[in-house]
């Protein structure tokens, strides 16, 4: 009898000491779970609108980086996309080598939009942006193929002029079977402004 009831006891403390040692992990999960959520507090409490920088509209969802975009149209040829409501359009002169050139300007930097239409083919086109570019400190980074509003088109990306302020920019190249089209734009911003791009029906 004596070794039943020593049994029964030492089964008791067993249980008993299982049942302290659940309760003490329990107790530690939650400690440092209550832990982690009051150091995600702090970080909020301690977020200073201050040190909030401007956003790139080029890091932001497509929808949202155009809301306040402007719309170019140009009705002789048929066409028409969005860009940012900081540049401003001027259309240039008429001249002997294109059919028609409009840049866009932003006062508050060196960068700059331009499309430039002529009559020539997509293989001319690139060949002469290429030259043009050989004559700047400006280096081709990269060469692609894409489809620009259902037509071929060449991309070429360039880095920045080396001692000036001008940033990375991309030339795309494209022909509409009429008319060879190029846009030049700061490297962040050619894929939302290509995304805009729309052509009249027919054409």
């Amino acid at each position: 009898m004596c070794n039943n009831e020593l049994v029964k006891k030492f089964r008791s403390g067993f249980v008993h000491i299982f049942v302290i040692l659940i309760f003490l992990t329990i107790s530690f999960v939650v400690l440092v779970y209550l832990k982690d959520l009051s150091g995600e507090k702090l970080i909020v409490d301690d977020f200073n609108l201050d040190e909030v920088q401007e956003t790139d509209i080029s890091d932001l969802p497509r929808d949202e980086a155009l809301q306040d975009w402007k719309t170019y149209r140009n009705d002789e040829y048929g066409f028409e996309f969005k860009y940012p409501s900081s540049f401003t359009p001027k259309e240039q002169p008429d001249d002997d080598t294109y059919l028609s050139l409009t840049s866009f300007s932003e006062n508050s930097s060196q960068d700059t939009i331009r499309i430039e239409i002529r009559d020539s083919s997509l293989e001319d086109q690139v060949t002469l942006e290429k030259w043009s570019a050989s004559h700047t400190t400006s280096k081709l980074l990269d060469e692609t193929d894409l489809k620009v509003s259902g037509f071929a088109a060449k991309k070429l990306d360039y880095s920045g002029i080396e001692g000036g302020t001008d940033q990375a920019r991309s030339i795309v190249v494209f022909y509409n079977d009429k008319y060879s089209y190029s846009i030049s734009a700061p490297s962040k911003l050619i894929d939302q402004i290509l995304s805009t791009l729309r052509f009249d029906s027919g054409l």
